[in-house]
């Protein structure tokens, strides 16, 4: 690959393109057989047209590719080749250069100039215009991030070029994505070998680093861009602080040769240290003092800077103390560039110690060299706002499940499913130290409801404990922050500031005081519906305020105060008519909450709480309030159906809470069964429902794990049906955009096919049923389905691929069958694209024979 791709290189570092086609491509394109001879790589992607003027998807697409290619090594794409075969079929027109240069600065909030010739090629007799577009390397040494949401592109990602595909950077991209990127044909050389690099054995539990790459970038620019000397990762306990200091510390050791600092030189040494006092087991379940602590005042810190940076000696550094080390200290800063960890530096501060953070700031300032310190801390450095990271929970989407399934591998239980990923986010604030216990405990247990069950009673608490009496024994004993933290655990969900004071008796500075104590770690602070700052407990941390807070002295009067609040925020009830028209107009601006309120205000024996428009009104309000109470909700919904009530709002409000639920499948799959095979509805609303049938049974597909599961591939199968209704009542419904039904249904196709492992009968065999029931296939889908089954002509898997084109035969013959003579205009068009598919899967193969 290195030889074939040099004169590519060639060119992006050039930033031209060659006059002539095969000063670029000699080695790569194949005169006799008219095709290319290399496969889309690191610089190279090919691409069959240009974008027609409405594919707002396939733009986003290009541009992603482009921000990526210009993000790594640079690239070239080719317009006018089918990227199956690489064959050449030419392009009309030109790539309009100056269009998507304007698009790159107004999505990327950067400026880099696409380069375009266009060649003429001669295939088969025939002229064929190819398009060329070159994307030049980034020179800066910061990368490009996309600064807004465009389709295919998400607001605030860094795309990088990774073998043939434009992907998300990770974690483990950055070394090369912050590195000089001269060649991409060197192999990562990941050695510590010439720089001076010491840290104990890792603080993680997990084996493996999960995540946190946008924290991780953010160090890496703090390291190589910014002139601040000394960086703070702050957070709750528990939240992975030191974890990430010590990874990205091993990162840079390990590619410490690929990095320049602003002094243009490499790192001499790394280092990490630690004043950890205590740890928490998760094995154990308890708290245990801290095996690899280092020091415990500044000087020890100091020694150990001189031990095992300068090489000195346990006696040589015992003679010195005060201005001695920290002068010996300022000849290695005058004379290596280095990155130091100092980890749970607060530790020093909690016992009254002299931290050292300002010495050691001084001499970084003041040094020759390059001097970089990260400090981890459970508190925020108020003292250094500027200079500080907050590293909270783990991201639930793009986190959360690849560390659950890091801790199932280390720990042995099942994956969870959905719903229980749901549930242990919310009870763990998705802090890695409590998901590790709530793992842990899964080990002892039957299920994970049990497990949660048994972490919100005793299983969890020595982590509540490790992780937050520290933070509340230092609460003023003179102020109310414990008064305000028991008031929000009792009465259960988010309370306004003048709520607060009330309950609490207190004064305005005093309850602000409080909060602003309290917040960082104990709090969960969001904006209620009418605007206002609501502050409640974090999930995580209810169990632990609940077992303090009822040892209080004065627990009781907080509890008889929550109580009276209660029952003195009650009004009187308004007339039934008038009360249906403010509800919906209040659910009409967003404001559920103020309608949950106000309903529950009103008297039981109200005769509008027997309306059943009422209740689905106020059905819809507690699916979307803050937090929403989807039991009470699916009442409302059965309440107003038994009285025959059918309201599209409603019924997708009831679907959406038994959705949420992350487990009530069967009972959101039918409900929409109800929607899609009622003739009463119009076509839109039938696609819709089919379409929520489709993803309700795709995600229980996804939730079991491995291939050739009879129940996967069922689910698959269900979900791609659903999929294909849904485009069935779409063709009929006038300007509905079917593209994110295609987008959902190659979803569940492309998942299926890899369960099935090629095996399409089952898929056809299933189909065939709903085609005698009158599902119908137009060009669109038709094409589109083929094309999903065509897509395995990539595969260099010769079983899978004989496996393929024989059940798609199969198939074909299965779904004319089924639709009889009478039916067939009905499913010509997909016999006809499948047959196309199953051509081009028989190619593959006699390609593959012959190689």
């Amino acid at each position: 690959m290195k030889a074939e791709i040099t004169k590519l290189h060639e060119a992006v570092c050039a930033g031209s393109l060659s006059e002539d086609f095969f000063d670029l491509f000699d080695d790569l394109y194949d005169t006799k057989n008219d095709q290319f001879v290399i496969q889309e790589n690191v610089l190279l992607d090919f691409k069959e047209d240009f974008p027609a003027p409405k594919d707002e998807n396939y733009r986003s697409g290009l541009l992603k590719l482009f921000l990526a290619f210009h993000n790594t090594f640079g690239g070239i794409v080719v317009f006018g080749v089918r990227d199956k075969d690489f064959k050449p079929v030419g392009v009309n027109g030109s790539f309009d250069v100056e269009k998507f240069n304007s698009l790159v600065t107004e999505i990327f909030g950067t400026r880099f100039e696409l380069i375009r010739r266009n060649y003429e090629l001669t295939v088969g007799g025939d002229s064929k215009t190819i398009s060329v577009v070159l994307v030049p390397k980034r020179t800066t040494t910061e990368p490009v991030i996309s600064q807004r949401t465009y389709h295919q592109i998400d607001k605030g990602k860094l795309y990088i070029r990774e073998r043939h595909e434009a992907k998300t950077a990770s974690s483990h991209h950055l070394p090369l994505v912050f590195s000089r990127r001269e060649n991409p044909f060197d192999e990562a050389d990941e050695n510590i070998s010439g720089i001076q690099y010491s840290a104990p054995p890792s603080p993680s539990t997990l084996p493996n680093f999960i995540g946190r790459t946008e924290l991780t970038t953010e160090l890496w620019k703090w390291l190589l861009l910014s002139r601040m000397p000394r960086i703070y990762l702050s957070g709750p306990g528990g939240s992975g602080k030191s974890t990430l200091a010590y990874e990205f510390l091993d990162q840079v050791a390990y590619n410490w040769k690929a990095a320049s600092l602003q002094n243009g030189e490499k790192l001499d040494f790394a280092l990490f240290v630690s004043s950890k006092e205590t740890e928490l087991n998760v094995r154990i379940g308890a708290e245990q003092l801290f095996g690899s602590r280092q020091f415990s005042t500044a000087e020890e810190l100091y020694r150990l800077i001189l031990k095992d940076v300068g090489g000195f000696s346990e006696a040589e550094t015992e003679l010195l103390s005060g201005e001695g080390l920290l002068n010996e200290i300022r000849g290695l800063f005058d004379t290596y560039n280095g990155l130091i960890v100092i980890d749970d530096i607060d530790a020093l501060s909690r016992s009254g110690q002299d931290t050292g953070e300002e010495d050691l700031f001084l001499l970084c300032s003041q040094a020759r060299k390059v001097i970089k310190l990260i400090y981890t801390l459970r508190n925020d450095a108020s003292y250094a706002k500027n200079s500080a990271i907050s590293v909270p929970g783990l991201d639930k989407e793009a986190e959360l499940p690849a560390f659950l399934e890091e801790c199932c591998e280390l720990f042995g239980p099942q994956m969870p499913n959905s719903d229980a990923i749901e549930r242990i986010a919310e009870e763990t604030s998705c802090l890695p130290l409590l998901i590790e216990t709530v793992v842990g405990l899964r080990t002892n247990c039957s299920s994970y409801h049990e497990a949660l069950r048994d972490f919100k009673d005793k299983g969890g608490e020595a982590a509540r404990k490790y992780l937050y009496q520290r933070e509340y024994d230092k609460l003023d004993l003179n102020g109310k922050s414990r008064q305000v933290l028991a008031a929000l655990m009792e009465y259960g969900g988010p309370l306004g500031f003048d709520a607060i004071c009330a309950i609490t008796n207190a004064s305005n500075d005093q309850v602000r005081s409080a909060i602003n104590e309290t917040a960082n770690i104990f709090l969960k602070i969001s904006t209620q519906d009418d605007e206002t700052t609501g502050y409640s407990l974090s999930p995580s941390a209810q169990g632990f305020v609940r077992s303090v807070s009822k040892r209080l002295p004065y627990y009781e009067a907080v509890k008889r105060a929550v109580e009276h609040f209660r029952r003195d925020t009650a009004k009187s009830t308004p007339q039934e008519a008038t009360t249906i028209i403010k509800f919906e107009r209040l659910v009409r601006e967003g404001k559920y909450g103020q309608v949950v309120l106000e309903a529950k205000q009103i008297d039981e024996n109200d005769a509008v709480k027997v309306n059943p428009k009422f209740l689905s009104v106020l059905g819809q309000a507690y699916v979307q309030s803050e937090p929403p109470d989807l039991s009470k909700a699916r009442g409302l919904f059965e309440k107003a159906d038994s009285f025959g009530y059918k309201d599209i709002f409603m019924l997708r409000a009831w679907f959406y809470a038994e959705r949420k639920t992350g487990y009530r499948f069967l009972e959101a799959v039918s409900l929409c069964e109800r929607v899609a095979t009622d003739e009463n509805f119009s076509d839109r609303h039938r696609s819709e429902f089919y379409s929520k049938i489709g993803e309700c049974r795709s995600t229980q597909a996804r939730s079991i794990s491995g291939s050739g599961n009879p129940d996967k591939l069922t689910f698959f199968t269900q979900s791609i049906i659903a999929y294909l209704w849904a485009m069935h009542f779409a063709a009929s419904a006038k300007k509905i955009d079917r593209s994110k039904t295609a987008d959902w249904l190659n979803r569940a196709m492309t998942g299926y096919i890899g369960a099935a492992e090629g095996d399409l009968g089952y898929l056809f065999k299933s189909i065939s049923e709903p085609i005698k029931r009158g599902l119908s296939f137009d060009q669109y889908t038709a094409t589109f389905v083929a094309d999903q089954i065509a897509g395995l002509s990539k595969s260099r898997d010769m079983t899978m691929l004989r496996r393929a084109q024989g059940t798609l035969q199969d198939g074909i013959l299965a779904i004319e069958k089924a639709a009889g003579k009478r039916n067939r205009e009905r499913v010509d068009i997909l016999t006809a694209q499948l047959g196309i598919a199953k051509k081009i899967l028989e190619v593959r193969i006699m390609q593959l024979s012959a190689n």
